[in-house]
């Protein structure tokens, strides 16, 4: 029963770390994607890359490819997985109250 309690306790905190990766990254996406197509920002988007060029002389500031973002959002996932892997899978080998008495 102690190996089931610790596996349904890494489990959660695994699920609220996937949410709290997933929710703001789908809210971005949602937010910008209603603001370019639904919105018409498309035309107030190139300004303000005009003016920022203006004045940084970097014209290509928000240049970027889908696959390099669609790369980047896969290995953020990775690593947010693995880093809350690691503490679960150790928390869960852990007596609760030697971990809570050594604190």
């Amino acid at each position: 029963m102690k190996n089931f309690m610790n596996a349904m306790y890494a489990f959660n905190i695994i699920l609220q770390a996937f949410w709290s990766l997933l929710f703001p990254i789908g809210a971005g996406v949602l937010i910008g994607w209603l603001l370019t197509e639904k919105c018409g920002m498309k035309s107030y988007v190139f300004v303000i890359l005009i003016v920022l060029g203006a004045l940084t002389g970097i014209y290509t500031l928000a240049a970027l490819p889908i696959t390099s973002a669609f790369i980047m959002v896969v290995v953020s996932v990775a690593l947010t997985l693995i880093s809350g892997l690691i503490p679960a899978n150790a928390a869960a080998k852990k007596d609760p109250v030697i971990a809570l008495r050594t604190e």
